[in-house]
Parts: structure tokens; sequence; C-alpha cells
């Protein structure tokens, strides 16, 4: 059964918008980290393959999980968030949710803060092909934040073209009352306390 989420959630409640001045370093370094080690495991020809993809959560959890792409489709319940794009329009977004991917992993309640880092594929080491998005627990188990592996019912790799093709299988889709934020190429979930 399909659970969809209609968007009701402000921006400004779900990002972080006020950092210490090292924090912006310290995020860095950790992003850099959580994008070196997420497919350390895998050989660097076969990362293109969706069956080895690996989505890692770490940090203040009860033990660091790895979740294949089938893992998530069959551990957790189907969730769909219709989002806009401004150059889409409206959009189905199917995948899972993030709260309950959250709960699953036994969140050690410590945690303040979750760093949803996405990466390119490649061995790459360049700054610039990952990203990170920091933003407070209580926002990260909102309804209207799902990890996604499909856009209006085609696979997310089928639907990379341009500077996203080197982005792996899964997206974080953040849907807000006007628009739907994207972590592409979701790769590493950190839970973690950064202070402000």
């Amino acid at each position: 059964m399909n659970a969809v989420a209609q968007p009701s959630a402000s921006v400004d409640v779900l990002f972080r918008r006020h950092l210490s001045a090292n924090i912006g370093d310290s995020l860095g370094r950790l992003a850099h980290h959580s994008r070196s080690t997420a497919y350390q495991s895998v050989p660097v020809s076969d990362m293109s393959d969706p069956r080895d993809f690996r989505l890692t959560v770490s940090g203040l959890c009860s033990r660091t999980h790895q979740f294949s792409l089938n893992a998530l489709r069959d551990i957790f319940e189907l969730r769909q968030i219709h989002g806009n794009s401004t150059s889409s329009g409206p959009q189905t977004w199917t995948g899972c949710s993030l709260g309950e991917l959250l709960e699953f992993v036994g969140h050690s309640g410590q945690a303040t803060d979750i760093l949803l880092v996405g990466s390119k594929r490649d061995s790459s080491n360049d700054p610039h092909e990952h990203s990170a998005v920091l933003m407070p627990f209580d926002s990260a188990i909102n309804e209207n934040i799902i990890v996604a592996w499909s856009l209006d019912g085609n696979s997310l790799i089928s639907t990379r073209k341009g500077s996203e093709a080197g982005f792996g299988p899964v997206d974080a889709i953040v849907a807000t009352d006007s628009y739907t934020h994207r972590i592409p190429g979701l790769s590493r979930i950190m839970l973690t306390t950064v202070a402000s």
C-alpha cells in the first residue's frame, strides 16, 4: 500500500540556517570522508551497476548499517511524495521514509542532526562531486522526506542526464510547499551532533 505525502513543511524548518563559523569546515571534512568511504568495498569498475550500491547509515546509531537498493525496497513501506520542480513541473517520487529508516537503525537519542551526503559513483576526490545537507534530527523524521529510487515511475538511474549521469540510484527528497529539494546520489546518512 502506498502512503502519499502532500508537501506541508517549511524549508526554514527543515534546514539548518545558522551554523557557527567553524562548522562549515567540519561539515566539509565530514562530507569528504563520507564520500571517500561510501563505496570503499566496491571496485571502481563495478560502481555503475545499481546492484552494487550501498547506502551507509552511521554515527550515533546502534551500529553502522548498509542497505542495498533491493533492501530499501524490501524492508520499508513504499512512500510517494508529489512535488514540484522549476524545470519539470509536478513530479512523483517513490521510495521509503527517512524517518522509518532512522527508526530501523536504532538511533541512540543523542543525535541532534542528520547529515545527508550525496556523491557521484566514480573515484574522483573532487569536492564538487559530492554534496552535503545538514538538518535537525527532528526535521529529518518529517513525513515529507524520503529516500527515493524512482521518479514518475522510472528508476533514477534511467533518468540521469548531463551532470547528474554519475550519481547513484537514490536521492534524498525533501518536499515543501513550493519546491522539491533533492540531494542527488545519496550515499551516506550520518547521525551526528553539531553545536550551533
